[in-house]
């Protein structure tokens, strides 16, 4: 799924700011993406912005991250990852030796799990 266009600005999911302290919605995603939440919802973790304080905020919506993937049976979701190392803190920050292993693992064990 391309959930950027080609300039880099995102259009497949939600978007929110805190504008005064106050989440607000500045983009609606796509009809597939709310479709995306309503199915996978329950496996979904809540989606939080971060104020000046480091304080997290509830936006009250699940969020899909990318990149996600998922491994669906005849309907049915049978596991789910991002792939995205716990050492990994920063999106845009530099993947070290020890990240890369670690997501190579998490990669490995994704796709070659059996049912």
């Amino acid at each position: 799924i391309d959930i950027w266009d080609d300039e880099g600005n995102e259009v497949f999911r939600d978007q929110y700011k805190l504008i005064d302290g106050e989440v607000t919605k500045t983009f609606d995603g796509v009809a597939s993406y709310h479709a995306l939440l309503e199915k996978f919802n329950d496996l979904l973790s809540d989606y939080n912005l971060t104020n000046e304080n480091d304080e997290k905020i509830a936006v009250g919506e699940k969020r899909i991250f990318a990149p996600t993937f998922f491994y669906v049976e005849k309907g049915e979701l049978k596991r789910m990852t991002t792939g995205i190392s716990a050492l990994q803190t920063d999106s845009r920050g530099e993947l070290t030796e020890e990240i890369l292993k670690e997501e190579d693992e998490k990669f490995q064990e994704f796709f070659l799990e059996k049912n």
